[in-house]
């Protein structure tokens, strides 16, 4: 509001003040996603027990592209190491939604590890 009807902000207070609006409405992206997230689920929607190792090794293998081949390619080496507890029960999940989130879990590591470290 204070962007939008003061006219004796200086350029280093709309600046930050740009800075700020922007921030929420980043916030207010990611709130709708997770009430997206959380919302009542349709009868199409199913749920079924999955496997959530399985479910994993199916990640790490339709991500190696974006976590091996492309860092190798700039000379990065990264690992993904696979250290399942056997005996994790199945989870009653949407697979494709679990699928997505690790999927989204995995693709933030690597990005959040630039030099493979």
């Amino acid at each position: 509001m204070l962007l939008n009807r003061d006219d004796h902000l200086n350029e280093h207070s709309r600046k930050h003040l740009g800075h700020i609006r922007t921030a929420a409405e980043d916030i207010a992206q990611i709130v709708a996603r997770m009430g997206q997230f959380y919302r009542r689920r349709a009868g199409t929607e199913h749920s079924r027990l999955v496997n959530p190792n399985r479910v994993a090794d199916e990640v790490i293998d339709l991500t190696r592209p974006r976590w091996q081949d492309i860092p190798q390619g700039r000379g990065i080496v990264v690992k993904v190491k696979q250290d399942y507890e056997e005996s994790v029960p199945d989870l009653y999940c949407n697979e494709t939604e679990f699928r997505e989130a690790l999927t989204n879990l995995v693709l933030n590591a690597v990005d959040a590890l630039p030099t493979g470290a």
